[in-house]
């Protein structure tokens, strides 16, 4: 017969005085101990007769211990069967259960820190895009803890639902104080919050299941019911020649600092072939004449890591050499003046605002705006073909992923093509 029973030895007096409670598993008359994550000080016991008088504490362990004897009802008696082996299978199956419970938000999380590491100084846009879906989550299921079960066809449905409307979170602010804040209804962005869940879900059946022995600890699939709402096409953001010189041409009056960044920054974009801000912003190598970077959006999902390198025509470098990095750590000091990515883009974006309001365009533009208007002039006005304007957003076509593996990249052509854009300005 196997029996539990708690105990404490008192030899084993931690310095802080108090003691680890440990469970005595007891088969054939010998005796082994099983320790807990229990702590118990002299308040909470009866030191002669050594048992605990906290009813909290005595009650966990005693739900401990019915536990461990439903376990050990499962475990054949055998002629060889010892008390270390009992140990081992109890062991074998709590292991068990504490992987089938995977907690999601703290998976989630262990991906995001090691993306951040890894990408570390720079920042990493996916881990970005992790972090907002995690918070997400929480404000949902009103849990910081959630389970990878909780994931399923149905609940992945009413999330989606939630994310239309609009929602009253509470955020830690930059001071290290909750604050309350309204959401505004995602539209298109719920394929972005949806394809990173399902991202983080296969990454989490890759860590726990072991598929060659069979040990599979997450046994359901959402996404094979749960299907990922398509992004509706939106109005194109690009804009004509005409403002682009405007916004080009244009000086602010007074205190324009947040208009000459978003000036500036959007020109320089457009001059470096509709580089993302994201990209502006970590770009570190400036050699030779040309801007060489690894396209952050991409990065993760290809296999030449997203590489692209853009000849630095003469417009572009008169604005490089007014946001040069002093130190020489990136090739821009935007990461000087912004500490963060995120807010670099909205200083420029909300200088931009001003500048089309003071304009009265009749679009309003965004730090979109150079990629999108870039690629429509190439294409409409310039008449580059669409394989090399894709080539040139540094884009992959997958009816040409094979050749792609035997032809070496000639970035020249995308040389030839900026020039021709760039040209459409003067």
């Amino acid at each position: 017969m196997i029996t539990f029973n708690y105990t404490i030895l008192k030899h084993h007096k931690k310095e802080d005085g108090t003691w680890n409670v440990k469970i005595r598993v007891t088969y054939s008359r010998k005796s082994k101990y099983l320790p807990t994550n229990m702590f118990v000080s002299k308040d909470d016991l009866n030191t002669k007769k050594n048992v605990i008088t906290n009813k909290t504490k005595s009650k966990k362990l005693n739900d401990l211990i019915d536990e461990y004897r439903s376990i050990a009802e499962n475990i054949a008696i055998t002629s060889t069967l010892t008390t270390e082996r009992i140990i081992e299978l109890i062991k074998k199956v709590l292991d068990k259960k504490e992987k089938a419970e995977v907690d999601f938000i703290a998976f989630a999380n262990k991906v995001i820190m090691k993306r951040k590491k890894d990408a570390a100084p720079k920042e990493d846009k996916t881990a970005i895009g992790y972090q907002t879906v995690v918070n997400s989550l929480q404000d949902f299921f009103k849990s910081d803890r959630v389970l990878i079960t909780d994931i399923t066809a149905r609940s992945l449905k009413r999330y989606e639902d939630y994310l239309k409307t609009e929602r009253k979170v509470t955020r830690i602010n930059r001071f290290g104080n909750q604050e309350a804040r309204i959401l505004k209804p995602v539209g298109n962005g719920i394929n972005n919050y949806m394809r990173d869940i399902r991202a983080l879900f296969n990454d989490a059946i890759e860590e726990f299941n072991d598929e060659d022995s069979n040990e599979l600890v997450i046994t359901h699939y959402p996404f094979k019911k749960y299907k990922i709402p398509k992004p509706i096409p939106g109005a194109k953001r690009n804009v004509k020649v005409d403002m682009i010189q405007r916004i080009r041409d244009f000086e602010p009056s007074g205190k324009g600092e947040l208009m000459v960044l978003g000036r500036d920054v959007i020109m320089l974009s457009f001059y470096l072939v509709g580089i993302n801000l994201i990209d502006l912003y970590n770009v570190d190598q400036l050699t030779k004449g040309r801007l060489s970077y690894n396209r952050s959006k991409t990065v993760s999902r290809r296999d030449d890591k997203a590489f692209i390198s853009i000849k630095v025509e003469p417009e572009a470098m008169d604005i490089i050499s007014k946001y040069t990095d002093p130190e020489g750590v990136r090739v821009f000091d935007f990461y000087c003046r912004y500490n963060t990515n995120n807010n670099f883009i909205r200083a420029v974006n909300k200088g931009l605002k001003q500048i089309s309001d003071i304009l009265e365009l009749p679009t309003h533009v965004t730090s979109y705006v150079a990629r999108h208007s870039w690629a429509t002039i190439a294409r409409n006005i310039c008449k580059i073909s669409k394989d090399d304007v894709d080539l040139a957003l540094n884009h992959v076509d997958p009816r040409h992923k094979l050749a792609d593996v035997y032809i070496e990249k000639d970035f020249s052509m995308i040389d030839e093509a900026n020039r021709k854009v760039l040209d459409t300005l003067r």
